[in-house]
């Protein structure tokens, strides 16, 4: 599991968490959500203010939302951004380095809407998971509707 910076750059941290599968959770104005990339082209997102798992497909997409959430909650090395431009966007930078300086340039502008990416909305087996049911629709979990502090969602998660 991801939840505190690491030192790597970006693309490091992108590499690392599609390689390991790594369940990352993050914090955004105080909101919980989380994420795991199942292969490079399947990420597969959590938000307790929505009463379902939404999965997106497509490299190009789980890159973007993968980056915007990693970016967003400062988990990689913005200093490395800062001073070493041509890494990103130099003749020899990947396209993932280049989607990181992009998305990086503009992640305090940027919010989840914006990023390019079509959510597919997931049904949930409920008798496989432990999720509370809502009320209006057995077939979806109950969305978050406490207080609760997003390092204790994250301890709980």
């Amino acid at each position: 599991v991801v939840y505190d910076r690491k030192n790597m750059t970006y693309d490091e941290l992108y590499n690392h968490i599609v390689d390991t599968q790594s369940i990352v959770t993050c914090c955004i104005d105080a909101h919980f959500t989380a994420f795991q990339i199942l292969s490079p082209k399947f990420l597969i997102y959590y938000d307790p203010m929505n009463p379902s798992l939404r999965l997106v497909r497509g490299e190009s997409q789980v890159q973007h939302v993968a980056l915007y959430f990693l970016l967003k909650c400062n988990y990689g090395d913005n200093v490395h951004i800062q001073e070493n431009k041509n890494y990103y966007v130099g003749n020899s930078s990947s396209e993932l380095q280049l989607t990181v300086y992009r998305l990086w340039k503009k992640i305090n502008t940027l919010s989840l809407s914006n990023v390019p990416a079509k959510w597919i909305s997931i049904p949930l087996n409920l008798d496989k998971y432990l999720f509370i049911n809502c009320k209006s629709s057995h077939c979806d979990m109950s969305t978050q509707l406490t207080g609760n502090t997003c390092y204790f969602q994250t301890y709980l998660f």
